[in-house]
C-alpha cells in the first residue's frame, strides 16, 4: 500500500486497477460490497454498464494478484482479497498501533515503543502514491493520515513514560510544527517538557500555544489546556501520565449550549437561500437556536425583523409587526409591498406552525419582495420552493465526558438552585440527561425539580417510575410539558408513521434501519417521525431512535404494536429463508431483541425466539442472562420446544465451568428424533461436547464429536468450518500438533470468506498455544494482533476474553511479562464481571504466574499457579493438559523456589480469595 517492497515492484495496469487494489487490501480478509468498490473507482458518477466495468478491474486484478497467492473471491455482491493484515503495511500498522495502545494500558511503555517503532516504519512513504482518482481517496488518505498522528501522540506519551523524556520533547515538538492548531499536540509537548524536568518551558509551550490560537482563530485555548497549564504551575501533573486528550478550538457562539456548528450552517443556509426553516420536535431549542443566529446577523450588519406567531391572527398582523420591527412606515397600503421596497432583509417567523395559512404567506412575500430572506422556527418543514429544511436534533451525549446535555442541565441547576454544590453529581447528572434525550425541554423540567431534590434523588424517582418524566410540566404554561409537544407532532403524522412510532418505542432503545424496514411498509412513515423530531437518526451505523421521554409520554402499547415488534423481531432471528441469523444483526438491535424475548416468554411461546439467541447471549457476555431465561422458558414449554432450548442452555451452562457433556450429548440425540432441527446449534453442541472431552484429554471421544458435528454441519461452509475446529482440537488432544495446526488454518480460511467475526476470532484463538508450541510465535503473535483488531471493530462479548487471554500467551512468549499480566487480569475481570468460569480463566492464572516468576517474584507466582491448578481440576482438566508444556523452563524455575510449596498450597486453598484480591489491588493501584 505504501510502495514495493523487498520483492519489488509489481506492473499494474492502470489507476482504477491499482485503486480497486487498494480498496479491497484496505479491508485484508474482508468482504467489501460492490457499492463500496464502485464508489471507491467512480466516485459519483458510475458508468452506465457499472457492474460490467467492475467485473473487467476484477478478472484484470486477478491475472496480477493471483500467481502471488492472493486469490479475489466473490461472495454475492461482495468481494474478498484473501489476505491476512500482515501482508498489508497499511493494516499491520493499525494493528501494531492497537497493541501499543493496549501495552500503554498495561503500563508497559518500553514494548509500546518498539511496537510504535516498527509501525513507524512500515509507513515511511506517501499513502496510496500517484493516485487521484476519486473523492474515497482523499478521504481515506485523511482518515489514516489521522490515525497516524494519533500514533505519533502515543508515541511521545511512551518516551516520557519510559524515561526517554527528552526524545519526548523532541517528537512533541514535531507535532506541534505540523499542526499549529492542534491543542493536543501542544498538551503533549507541555506534558513531555513537565517531564523532562522544564517546567518553566512547559509554561512558555502554554503562552505559545495561546498567542497561535489568538492569531489564528481568535479563541483562548481550551479549559482542558488552560487545566495541563494550571497543574504544572502547581506542580500537580501526576508523572507521568497521559496528557487530557483534547478536541480542536472552536468558536464561541452566543450563550448557546452545544450549537456552534449548527448555528454555523444555518448561517450558512441563510446566505444562500430565500427560505430556511429550522423545524423540529417542540422543546428541542429552535427558537434559542433561532435567537443566536439573529445576534450573529445582526453583529455582521443585517436588517434583521422577528415576528412570534404565536401573537399573530391575520397575515396583515404578521406583515405589520415586520415593518414595525424593520422601522418601516404603516398606512393602509399593502405592507407586502413596503417590506418589497425596503431592501435586503431576513424576517424572522418564530413558532409558525401557530399559523395556519403561513405558507401561503411566506410564498406571497418571497414572490414580492426578491431581497427578502424568511427564516422560519416551526415543528414541520413548510414545504414551498427551495427551502432549506434543517432539523433541529436533541443535544448530543457523549458517555465518555462532559456533554452538551449536561452543560444546560448544570446552567438550569444553577439558575433553580444558586450555590448548589453538584460536584459529586457527574454520573447523576449524566444518567439524567440519558433519560431526557438531550431534549432542552426535559432537562429544564428536570433541572426545575433541583430546588427540592438532588440528581442521585431525582435519578432513583425515574428509575423507579420513569413515567413520572412524561408529567413533568410548568406551573406558568401547560403547553410546556412532554405530553403536549409529543401529542402535537403526532398527530401531524400519518396513521402509518404513529403506527411506526409506537413499534419502535416498544423496542425501548436503538432500532437499527433493518428492523424499521421490518416494522413498516411505509418508506415515508420514518421520514416523517425524523422530521417531526419524534425519532433521532440515523446514526453512523443506522441506527434512529426514540427519544425516551416521547416513549414515555406515548404510554402503554397496544396488542397490534407488540405483536409487530415481536414478529419482526422473529424475522430477523429466524429469517424465512431458513438461513442462520446474523450475529450482527441481533446485536444492531439489542434493546428490541431483548424486549421480544419478554413478550415472547409473556405470550408463553417461548420456542418462538429463545433457541436462536445463544449467539446474542454470547456476543452480548449475557451467559448468566440467558440461563436464567432458558431454565424459566422450559418449566412451560412444548415438547417440542423444550429439545431446542435445552441444546441452547447446554451450550451456555458450558461457559460457567459446570457443563456436564452427557447432559448436552443427550440433548443433541434428542434433537434427532424431534420435527425441531437448527443445524447450527447441533454443530456447536458437538463442539462444545468435544472441547469438554479435549480438556480431559480424550480424544477418541473428541474425534466422535468431530465427525457428529461434521454430519451436523451438511454443506453449510461456516458450519464445516466449525467443525474442522472440533478436528483440530481433536488432533491437539492426541498429540499430532502440527495437524492439529494444519486443521486450524483450514478452518479460519473458511471463516474469512464466510463466517461471523466472533467465529474467525474463536478460530484463531485456538491456533495460538498450539502455534507457541511448536515455537511459531511470529505467527501466534499475528493472529492475536488480528483478533485485536477484530475485536476493536466488532462487540465480543465472551470472545474478548479468548482474545485477552491468547494475547496474554504470546506477550509471555515474546518475554513481556508486564503486558500478559495485564491481558490476564483483563481476563479474570471480565469472567468475573460475567460470573462465568472457563478454561480461559486457568491459561489466565498460569500467565500471571509465570510473568510473576520472570519479573523475579516466585512467592506471588507460586500462589497463582496454585489456584490455576485447583480451578483446573475443578473444571476437570486433565493435570497433563498440553498447556502446561508452552513454557517448561519458566514452570521449573517457579517449582525449584524455597516459597512454592507453601504459597502454593494458598493458592490452592483459596483460589477466589486469590483472583478477588487481585483485582482489588489492580483496582486501586
Amino acid at each position: 500500500m505504501l510502495g514495493a517492497d523487498g520483492a519489488g515492484p509489481v506492473m499494474m495496469s492502470g489507476t482504477r486497477q491499482r485503486v480497486l487494489l487498494a480498496a479491497l487490501a484496505l479491508r485484508p480478509g474482508r468482504p467489501v460490497p460492490v457499492p463500496d468498490l464502485v464508489s471507491a473507482l467512480w466516485g459519483d458518477e458510475p458508468p452506465d454498464s457499472v457492474h460490467n466495468a467492475l467485473q473487467v478491474h476484477i478478472s484484470g486484478l486477478r491475472k496480477v494478484v493471483e500467481p502471488l497467492g492472493f486469490p479475489i473471491v466473490r461472495d454475492g455482491a461482495t468481494y474478498t482479497l484473501a489476505c491476512g493484515i500482515s501482508d498489508v503495511d497499511v493494516a499491520m500498522f493499525e494493528a501494531l498501533v492497537t497493541r501499543a495502545q493496549s501495552l500503554l494500558r498495561s503500563a508497559a511503555p518500553d514494548q509500546a515503543l518498539e511496537v510504535l517503532e516498527r509501525a513507524f516504519t512500515l509507513a515511511s512513504g506517501p499513502l496510496l502514491a500517484g493516485l487521484d482518482l476519486t473523492a474515497w481517496l482523499e478521504q481515506t488518505r485523511r482518515a489514516i493520515a489521522e490515525r497516524h498522528v494519533a500514533a505519533r501522540r502515543d508515541h511521545v506519551i511512551a518516551l516520557f513514560r519510559s524515561g526517554r523524556a527528552e526524545r519526548a520533547v523532541e517528537e512533541a515538538r514535531s507535532l506541534v510544527a505540523d499542526d499549529p492548531l492542534d491543542e493536543a499536540s501542544w498538551s503533549r509537548l507541555m506534558a513531555a517538557q513537565y517531564h523532562a524536568g522544564q517546567p518553566g518551558a512547559a509554561l512558555e509551550t502554554f503562552h505559545q500555544a495561546r498567542r497561535t490560537l489568538l492569531d489564528e482563530l481568535g479563541v483562548e485555548p481550551s479549559p482542558e489546556l488552560t487545566a495541563l497549564q494550571r497543574d504544572i504551575l502547581n506542580h500537580k501533573l501526576p508523572s507521568p501520565v497521559t496528557p487530557p486528550t483534547l478536541q480542536g478550538a472552536s468558536l464561541p457562539t452566543a450563550d448557546l449550549v452545544g450549537r456552534g456548528d449548527l448555528v454555523e450552517r444555518v448561517l450558512s443556509a441563510v446566505g444562500s437561500h430565500r427560505l430556511v426553516t429550522l423545524h423540529g420536535l417542540g422543546g428541542v431549542g429552535k427558537s434559542a437556536l433561532c435567537i443566536a443566529v439573529v445576534d450573529r446577523l445582526k453583529a455582521a450588519g443585517r436588517r434583521v425583523a422577528t415576528t412570534e406567531f404565536m401573537q399573530v391572527s391575520t397575515p396583515r398582523d404578521a406583515l405589520e409587526s415586520w415593518c414595525r420591527a424593520l422601522q418601516l412606515p404603516i398606512g393602509d397600503g399593502d405592507p407586502t409591498q413596503t417590506i418589497a421596497r425596503a431592501g435586503p432583509c431576513v424576517l424572522v417567523a418564530d413558532n409558525a406552525e401557530q399559523f395556519d395559512g403561513f405558507a401561503d404567506l411566506a410564498l406571497a412575500l418571497l414572490s414580492a419582495a426578491p431581497e427578502a430572506t424568511v427564516l422560519v422556527t416551526a415543528r414541520q418543514a413548510v414545504g414551498i420552493g427551495p427551502e432549506a429544511a434543517i432539523v433541529v436534533p436533541p443535544l448530543p451525549s457523549d458517555p465518555s465526558g462532559p456533554s452538551a446535555a449536561e452543560e444546560l442541565f448544570v446552567r438550569h441547576c444553577r439558575r433553580a438552585r444558586p450555590g448548589i454544590d453538584m460536584e459529586d453529581s457527574a454520573a447523576d447528572i449524566r444518567e439524567l440527561c440519558r433519560l431526557s434525550g438531550g431534549l432542552p425541554l426535559a432537562i429544564e423540567l428536570l433541572a426545575a425539580r433541583i430546588r427540592v431534590s438532588s440528581p442521585a434523588r431525582l435519578v432513583e424517582q425515574l428509575h423507579r417510575s420513569p413515567e413520572a418524566l412524561a408529567a413533568l410540566t410548568t406551573d406558568r404554561d401547560p403547553r410546556r410539558s412532554i405530553p403536549a409537544v409529543v401529542e402535537w407532532a403526532a398527530n401531524g403524522c400519518s396513521p402509518e408513521a404513529r403506527m411506526l412510532l409506537r413499534a419502535m418505542a416498544e423496542a425501548a432503545g436503538l432500532v437499527s434501519g433493518h428492523l424499521v424496514d421490518s416494522l413498516s411498509r411505509s418508506p415515508q412513515a420514518l421520514m416523517e417521525l425524523v422530521d417531526a423530531g419524534l425519532v433521532t437518526g440515523p446514526t453512523d451505523s443506522d441506527h434512529f431512535l426514540v427519544l425516551p421521554p416521547v416513549a414515555q409520554a406515548l404510554g402503554d402499547s397496544d396488542g397490534p404494536t407488540r405483536d409487530a415488534l415481536l414478529d419482526a423481531v422473529t424475522d430477523l432471528v429466524r429469517p424465512p429463508d431458513g438461513s442462520q441469523p446474523s450475529v450482527r444483526a441481533l446485536l444492531d438491535d439489542q434493546s428490541a431483541v431483548l424486549r421480544a424475548v419478554t413478550l415472547s416468554c409473556e405470550a408463553g411461546h417461548p420456542g418462538v425466539l429463545l433457541p436462536w439467541l445463544e449467539p446474542f447471549w454470547l456476543a452480548t457476555a449475557r451467559v448468566r442472562e440467558g440461563i436464567r431465561v432458558l431454565n424459566g422458558a422450559l418449566e412451560s414449554a412444548h415438547p417440542d420446544d423444550r429439545v431446542a432450548l435445552q441444546v441452547a442452555l447446554g451450550l451456555l451452562v458450558v461457559l460457567t465451568g459446570e457443563g456436564d457433556p452427557d447432559a448436552l450429548e443427550a440433548s443433541l440425540r434428542a434433537a434427532e428424533t424431534t420435527p425441531w432441527y437448527h443445524s447450527r446449534l447441533v454443530v456447536e453442541g458437538w463442539c462444545s461436547v468435544g472441547c469438554l472431552h479435549a480438556a480431559a484429554l480424550r480424544p477418541e471421544e473428541v474425534t466422535r464429536c468431530a465427525q457428529e458435528a461434521t454430519t451436523a454441519a451438511g454443506h453449510d461452509p461456516v458450519l464445516r468450518a466449525l467443525a474442522l475446529g472440533c478436528s483440530a482440537a481433536a488432533a491437539d488432544a492426541a498429540g499430532d500438533t502440527e495437524h492439529a495446526v494444519d486443521l486450524g488454518f483450514r478452518s479460519v480460511a473458511e471463516l474469512r470468506g464466510h463466517g461471523d467475526p466472533q467465529d474467525l476470532v474463536a478460530a484463531l484463538g485456538r491456533l495460538v498455544e498450539p502455534l507457541v508450541r511448536l515455537g511459531r510465535v511470529a505467527q501466534a503473535r499475528v493472529n492475536v494482533d488480528e483478533m485485536l483488531e477484530l475485536s476493536a471493530r466488532h462487540p465480543m462479548g465472551m470472545g474478548a476474553v479468548a482474545v485477552a487471554a491468547e494475547a496474554a500467551v504470546v506477550e509471555l512468549a515474546e518475554g513481556g511479562a508486564a503486558a500478559s499480566i495485564g491481558m490476564a487480569t483483563t481476563v479474570l475481570a471480565k469472567l468475573d464481571e460475567v460470573g462465568c468460569r472457563t478454561r480461559h480463566e486457568v491459561v489466565a492464572l498460569r500467565c500471571i504466574a509465570l510473568a510473576h516468576q520472570q519479573l523475579g517474584r516466585p512467592g506471588l507466582g507460586a500462589r497463582f499457579l496454585g489456584a490455576a491448578d485447583e480451578v483446573a481440576h475443578r473444571a476437570g482438566l486433565h493435570p497433563d493438559e498440553p498447556w502446561a508444556l508452552l513454557f517448561e523452563p519458566t514452570l521449573a524455575a517457579l517449582r525449584a523456589a524455597p516459597e512454592f510449596a507453601e504459597n502454593r498450597l494458598i493458592g490452592r486453598s483459596d483460589p477466589d480469595g486469590v483472583v478477588q484480591r487481585w483485582l482489588a489491588a489492580v483496582a486501586n493501584a
